[in-house]
């Protein structure tokens, strides 16, 4: 399922909230389906071969991210900070010079571009820079209506969050299914019983990841209540230049005879 982890108001927080190597990449590129996807939904054609598609262009995720710039915006800069924490904790280094030993995630051009088009403000005239919270549950109510029962079922009941929400955002999606939302605790309210967006996110995350005794144990450094997110310097990072010899293979035993003839 492609879906975009609101785990925290803050973009760049949200992606170091989230717990799993091994998804991490599958996450940073379902953000550029999604954002690629919200910009096709309103015509933008691709003619520079830069936007991904999403498989599901009703999913709740993608309604989200294409209801305003300001949820795209949002997106653009979760992904960034997706990518930088790829760069910084994942990609392979050379172990004699610390440089990288393998090429940028195959993303980047995307990325790059989405953040173009969000810089240059070079966005579709029919995008609104907001949308009303209702306006955007009642759209997402819709959709949920055309399916069948079974889904509906499985995807549970739209959660209107009208706090928590994410930075210039005016809603959330929320994409937690049924099971979770009938567990108790897992959908957050404030004293007023409002659905608190982001924290009510996050506590689903844990709950749908393994806990660890440490972020070291889980591989995700980026967890960690100490780590230093000032690595952005790693996205003009050089590459490897080490030269690695490799040891002459030894001619098989039937052809020696003739190597020596």
């Amino acid at each position: 399922m492609t879906q975009i982890l609101v785990l925290h108001p803050d973009p760049a927080v949200a992606a170091r909230r989230f717990r799993s190597r091994q998804l991490h990449s599958k996450l940073l590129v379902e953000a550029l389906q999604l954002i690629g996807g919200a910009l096709r939904s309103y015509g933008v054609a691709d003619t520079s071969k830069l936007l991904y598609d999403t498989p599901n262009k009703k999913h709740l995720c993608c309604l989200w991210v294409g209801a305003a710039r300001a949820h795209l915006r949002w997106a653009v800069r979760h992904a960034r900070e997706l990518h930088d924490i790829y760069n910084h904790c994942l990609r392979k280094r050379c172990a004699k010079c610390g440089a990288f030993a393998s090429t940028p995630h195959a993303s980047l051009p995307y990325l790059e571009h989405a953040e173009h088009l969000v810089a240059t403000n070079d966005l579709p005239d029919a995008m609104p820079e907001s949308v009303d919270a209702d306006a955007f549950y009642d759209l997402v109510e819709a959709t949920r209506v055309k399916q069948g029962p079974k889904a509906r079922a499985k995807a549970g009941e739209v959660l209107r969050a009208y706090a928590d929400l994410p930075h210039g955002c005016s809603c959330v999606a929320l994409a937690i299914d049924g099971t979770y939302q009938a567990s108790p605790g897992c959908v957050v309210r404030n004293d007023h019983g409002d659905v608190c967006g982001t924290t009510t996110y996050h506590e689903y995350h844990k709950r749908k990841t393994p806990e660890y005794a440490s972020p070291a144990e889980s591989g995700c450094p980026w967890l960690a209540t100490d780590f230093d997110p000032t690595y952005k310097d790693a996205r003009t990072a050089a590459m490897c230049a080490c030269v690695v010899t490799k040891k002459r293979r030894a001619p098989p035993a039937a052809d020696r005879g003739t190597a020596a003839a």
